[in-house]
C-alpha cells in the first residue's frame, strides 16, 4: 500500500522573514487574554502579531483544503507576513498589545514541526508532516506562537522564561478521539533551529 503523504511546512518567504529577526531587540506580542491557562498565554483567531524594534511580522494561520485521509478537508497551514499597519493600531486602541519581555534579544528562532503518522493494522496508511508554529528563544525567556488545532485556524501564545518553560499544547490527540479497531495514529514533534533550514 502506498501511504498518501501531505506537507505544510513555511515556505521560503516565510523563512527568511522570521531569519530577519534574530539579533533584533523584542517588543511584543498581540492576542487575547486566556485567564484559564497560566499567565502569559495568549490566543488570537488567525494572526500574531510579533514585533521587534523596526519591524514587525504577522504569524497567519489560513486555511488549505487536503485529501491525504482519503477525503477532502480544510487544515490550517502557517504562513509569515509582513504586519499590517492598520491592523497593528487596531491592536494597540483594544489594548491586545502585550511588551512583557520587551528589550530582550532574540537570540534564536526554532520551527515547531509535527508529523502525525496513520496506521492501519500496522500498514502506514497516511503521513501528514506540518509545521504548527515558531518559538522565538530570548535572552532570558522565550515566546512560543503555535496553532491551538489542526483543524480550525486559532493560534495559541505562550510567553516563559525560558524555552523549556514554554506550554505549547499538543493537539496531536485530534487524531486519537475516537479510534477504530486495528487504527493506531503515531506522532513526533521537533523543535528545529531556524539556521538549519534553507530558506
Amino acid at each position: 500500500m502506498n501511504a498518501r503523504t501531505a506537507c505544510t511546512h513555511f515556505d521560503g518567504s516565510s523563512l527568511q522573514r522570521l531569519a530577519g529577526l534574530v539579533g533584533a531587540k523584542w517588543r511584543f506580542v498581540t492576542g487575547d487574554t486566556l485567564p484559564e491557562r497560566r499567565p502569559g498565554s495568549l490566543a488570537a483567531f488567525d494572526a500574531v502579531i510579533a514585533a521587534v524594534e523596526g519591524r514587525a511580522v504577522a504569524v497567519c494561520s489560513r486555511l488549505g483544503t487536503l485529501d491525504f485521509e482519503g477525503y477532502e478537508e480544510e487544515y490550517p497551514f502557517l504562513t509569515i507576513e509582513d504586519a499590517d499597519p492598520s491592523a497593528l493600531e487596531q491592536l494597540r486602541k483594544s489594548g491586545r498589545m502585550f511588551f512583557q519581555k520587551s528589550g530582550m534579544e532574540v537570540r534564536r528562532v526554532h520551527i515547531v514541526r509535527e508529523e502525525i503518522t496513520a496506521l492501519r493494522d500496522g500498514e502506514v496508511e497516511w503521513i501528514y508532516r506540518t509545521d504548527v508554529g515558531v518559538v522565538f528563544e530570548l535572552s532570558g525567556a522565550a515566546v512560543g506562537i503555535v496553532k491551538s488545532s489542526h483543524h480550525v485556524e486559532a493560534l495559541f501564545v505562550s510567553i516563559g522564561d525560558s524555552v523549556d518553560a514554554l506550554d505549547l499544547p499538543d493537539r496531536t490527540i485530534e487524531w486519537d478521539w475516537d479510534n477504530e479497531l486495528g487504527e493506531e495514529y503515531r506522532t513526533r514533534r521537533d523543535l528545529i533551529p531556524l539556521e538549519l533550514l534553507s530558506p
